[in-house]
């Protein structure tokens, strides 16, 4: 067998090894980040497994690797999920009235052009209750 073969043997032999773990992994992820999140970060830590190919860990040590990747993921989706939320609360701060003002502000000039063409009845009663 040359060396190349071998290699496929060994890496399809750790990944049968890391596959059979799916359960514990999922079960690790998800008490930490919510079932949904789970399953995404354990797909993209199994990609970034795959893309590392040749030079998987020794086969002994794989799974404890493996849960450090996905600590790693976790400490990374965290991270991101902190920054959106400091992204979103810089805009809110930063925008000068809110959506529901601005909408509001939008729909009383549409219907204030409108409301010239009701019969004066219907538009008392608009202007008086809606705007």
């Amino acid at each position: 067998m040359d060396t190349s073969e071998n290699s496929t043997q060994r890496e399809t032999a750790l990944l049968e090894q890391l596959l059979g773990h799916r359960a514990a992994f999922l079960r690790f992820l998800t008490s930490r980040v919510g079932p949904t999140a789970a399953e995404d970060i354990l797909q993209t830590a199994y990609l970034k497994l795959v893309e590392k190919g040749p030079h998987l860990e020794k086969e002994e040590s794989i799974v404890s690797w493996f849960y450090t990747v996905l600590r790693h993921a976790i400490v990374d989706f965290y991270r991101r999920d902190a920054a959106r939320d400091r992204a979103h609360e810089k805009f809110v701060a930063e925008a000068p009235v809110s959506y529901e003002t601005e909408l509001q502000d939008n729909a009383c000039q549409c219907v204030s052009g409108i409301l010239e063409t009701l019969k004066s009845d219907y538009r008392d009663v608009l202007q008086a209750v809606d705007l």
